[in-house]
């Protein structure tokens, strides 16, 4: 059996697209499927399909889980799309205020993570 290929989404995105619609685009559309019959297929309710190629509905752990047996890719792919949506979504339009966030006091030698100059 072939190995899975495994893809991530790296770097900075200009208003990346929900996963949601990238689903519907490139596989529901593209194989001329009804919600219906993809939401079958995946083994969840027409609704909770609807709502993700929708772009209403995040994709979850779960869903990312049935994708990738479904589609023969991995749940990291879909996982690193809603997460690159999220983020790119939180820091451009819903402009989260930071401003009372207040830095962890930390001894230069070591760090709270295990990671160097963060």
């Amino acid at each position: 059996m072939a190995e899975k290929q495994e893809y991530f989404v790296t770097g900075p995105m200009y208003n990346p697209a929900h996963p949601g619609i990238v689903l519907k685009d490139a596989v529901v559309d593209a194989l001329n499927l009804s919600i219906t019959q993809a939401a079958k297929m995946l083994d969840i309710d027409r609704v909770t399909l609807s709502r993700v190629l929708n772009g209403r509905a995040s994709i979850s752990v779960e869903m990312a889980l049935r994708l990738s047996k479904a589609l023969g890719t991995t749940p990291n792919l879909w996982m690193g799309m809603q997460q690159a949506y999220d983020l790119w979504q939180a820091q451009n339009i819903k402009k989260i205020d930071l401003s009372a966030v207040q830095i962890f006091p930390r001894n230069d030698e070591e760090n709270l993570i295990g990671t160097q100059n963060l």
